[in-house]
């Protein structure tokens, strides 16, 4: 039996779905602590299918009093947050011809 034992990211590389698929068994270990400035709350959004043009894209996530906080304890902020999230994502990715089946 294969086991795959992982943290979360933040939009994981696409050979993690290999990985998982590949797996018998998945288990997202986020009982141990959130670590900042790291791809569990930030990743790189390619604009215009332009490498160059990479941006950080960072998740708004409540900081204050969570130095210490496991994965699992960590929140967005908001709900606008979440908005301005699909938004980003929509002006980077909204002329992909697959958008429309993810969105």
């Amino acid at each position: 039996m294969k086991i795959l034992v992982t943290q979360s990211n933040f939009f994981p590389w696409i050979g993690f779905f290999d990985i998982i698929n590949y797996s018998d068994c998945y288990v997202i270990y986020d009982e141990v602590q959130f670590t900042r400035r790291d791809w569990r709350s930030r990743n790189k959004l390619i604009f215009d299918d332009n490498i160059n043009r990479q941006k950080w894209f960072s998740l708004p996530i409540q900081k204050k009093g969570q130095y210490l906080a496991n994965i699992e304890d960590i929140s967005i902020v908001s709900t606008s947050d979440k908005i301005m999230i699909v938004n980003k994502l929509k002006a980077a990715y909204g002329n992909n011809r697959f958008w429309q089946e993810i969105s």
